[in-house]
């Protein structure tokens, strides 16, 4: 019944390691892509917050150098003193979206996502919309006076700053930035959401330097008529 014979073995014992190689195969694969995908999120997640804080670090730099450019225009067209490019006001803004505002985004549209992940569905739609304006934005300008202050050496100002000009900003900016946040949440995908806004962020802050510069000559043309 038991065929015996060393020929005989060593044909079993070959027939028993060619039975083994698939398995170890199957082994090595699943071990080789949970490895993938332990890693995969991982590194993802790290460039996702990489690319929102370049994003915002460029685009503040970018609006702030717009503004400096237009205010020395408008200066030059009433005829002046024209005030030189600032670069330390320029870098300010640049590390403020670099290492704050950026991150920020990139985690607050995810947890945004995560909470209220269907797009097209209205309540979803206007929860995000409105948490956007009463909760991230009174952070924003909030942190914008603390950073730009407090990098001044003018931290004791930002208390006043904030009860003199919060609640003006921040109605002021609901007008722009409700729009703009809906069309972010309901058109841009989660990846792009910060760029979307970055990009917006420059209109945003030329429209305001436009706002401040026109209220300002018309002013001096009243006190000059009315002298």
């Amino acid at each position: 019944m038991f065929p015996r014979g060393p020929s005989h073995a060593r044909s079993l014992v070959r027939k028993l390691e060619l039975h083994k190689l698939p398995l170890r195969s199957a082994r090595g694969n699943a071990t080789s892509s949970s490895g993938a995908s332990q890693g995969g999120p991982a590194k993802s997640a790290a460039g996702g917050l990489l690319n929102a804080a370049l994003t915002s670090g460029t685009f503040g730099l970018a609006s702030d150098t717009m503004v400096q450019l237009f205010e020395q225009h408008a200066s030059k067209k009433e005829g002046s003193s024209a005030k030189a490019y600032d670069p330390l006001r320029a870098g300010r803004m640049l590390g403020y979206g670099l290492i704050f505002y950026g991150p920020l985004q990139h985690y607050w549209y995810g947890l945004l996502d995560r909470t209220f992940h269907r797009r097209t569905y209205l309540p979803h739609f206007v929860s995000k919309v409105a948490l956007n304006q009463l909760v991230l934005g009174p952070i924003v300008l909030m942190s914008v006076f603390a950073w730009n202050l407090g990098l001044q050496g003018k931290m004791k100002e930002v208390g006043e700053k904030v009860k003199k000009d919060l609640v003006p900003s921040l109605f002021n900016a609901w007008k722009f930035w409700v729009p703009a946040a809906s069309a972010n949440f309901y058109l841009i995908p989660l990846q792009r959401q910060v760029l979307f806004m970055s990009a917006c962020s420059i209109g945003w802050t030329g429209y305001l330097s436009f706002e401040s510069n026109r209220k300002a000559g018309a002013h001096a043309k009243k006190t000059t008529k009315s002298v």
